[in-house]
């Protein structure tokens, strides 16, 4: 697979004994335990500190990598960075669930860094406010848009189950994409924003009652 070319994979015994045993899969390299196991004190100490905040990963990270040779702990955060990494290659390997766990959650990444292209359409997407405060205030706006789209979505996506036949309801529910909420393409983004309280004032669009109480079908056992 295209991962295991990018990463290398580590392991506990010599590569010699992998190769001995006749294995396709093979480690590129042996793990340190010891490295591990003499700092292993340290290790637990740094990341209580990070759990409870009392630090910044990036400055603990930064202190380690500013000596002139690597610290002790640092090498041996990395021997366990390489444990780890080939635990989570191996399993990837192994498991269909989790690489299609990890391929949906990827998906839903892209549909909504493109709803997010979408909504940011003006001057080339470039923040031209000079101050932090003035482009925190315009990526706020963008997840207000973004967020509006979402629930927008959510709603008219379940009136339109609830008005269907209890007969039809899992068959179009199963058809319907994970992402179809980050859907955009049926909204005129390029239209008039009205953060007015004239629009609200006209008839809902939503019969807020019927999605409130709908349920949706359950699964088959």
């Amino acid at each position: 697979m295209f991962l295991l070319l990018c990463y290398p994979l580590y392991s506990w015994e010599p590569v010699a004994t992998h190769r001995q045993l006749g294995q396709t899969l093979l480690p590129d390299a042996r793990l340190d335990p010891e490295r591990i196991a003499r700092h292993w004190d340290e290790v637990l100490r740094l990341v209580v500190t990070l759990k409870l905040r009392h630090s910044e990963a990036s400055r603990l990270f930064g202190r380690l990598n500013s000596y002139a040779r690597q610290h002790p702990l640092y090498r041996a955060l990395k021997e366990l960075g390489r444990l780890v990494k080939t635990e989570f290659l191996l399993r990837y390997v192994d498991q269909v669930e989790l690489r299609q766990r990890i391929q949906k959650q990827l998906n839903k990444g892209e549909s909504a860094h493109r709803l997010a292209h979408a909504v940011w359409h003006g001057r080339n997407q470039e923040f031209h406010a000079a101050t932090r405060s003035e482009q925190l205030v315009a990526e706020t706006c963008k997840r207000l848009l973004m967020n509006a789209i979402i629930c927008w979505n959510y709603l008219h996506l379940s009136q339109h189950l609830a008005r269907l036949p209890p007969e039809q309801q899992a068959a179009t529910l199963a058809t319907l994409s994970p992402f179809a909420v980050l859907s955009y393409r049926h909204l005129n983004l390029h239209g008039e924003y009205d953060f007015s309280d004239h629009p609200l004032l006209a008839e809902a669009p939503f019969d807020m009652d019927l999605i409130a109480t709908w349920q949706p079908p359950s699964k088959p056992a």
